[in-house]
């Protein structure tokens, strides 16, 4: 059962996310923050007429302090490749902290149309 931090983080990523991935034709379906073993796993549930397929699912990308996991990236590498899909991975540089993915999805955010006012809180919240 998720904390009510994780809720409330559940609603922001939502919000963050939903004008993109409509942006791209989609709808999120759900976003789903579980815990396993003390860990947080993020779950999206992306869709689109006439469903999502593996074929529809041709980038994959890994991104946040995660990416920098040797493990991850080689196995993202290999199952993705083994299903001739393109794996987009920063360079380790830009992933001891998620600026990087901070400003990508600022820009997408923007490029859809959304845009924050001067008055946003621009800091996390502590649950």
């Amino acid at each position: 059962m998720p904390t009510p931090s994780d809720r409330d983080l559940q609603h922001r990523i939502r919000d963050l996310l939903e004008d993109v991935v409509e942006a791209q034709g989609c709808e999120l379906v759900a976003v789903v923050l579980t815990r396993i073993g003390g860990r947080r796993v993020l779950r999206l549930h992306i869709d689109r007429p006439g469903g999502v397929g593996l074929e529809a699912c041709r980038r994959v990308s890994l991104a946040g302090g995660v990416a920098a996991n040797s493990r991850l990236r080689a196995r993202l590498r290999l199952d993705a490749g083994a299903e001739r899909m393109d794996v987009y991975l920063p360079s380790l540089q830009l992933c001891g902290d998620n600026a990087a993915m901070v400003a990508a999805l600022g820009y997408r955010l923007l490029a859809a149309g959304k845009r924050g006012r001067l008055a946003d809180d621009v800091f996390s919240k502590a649950g």
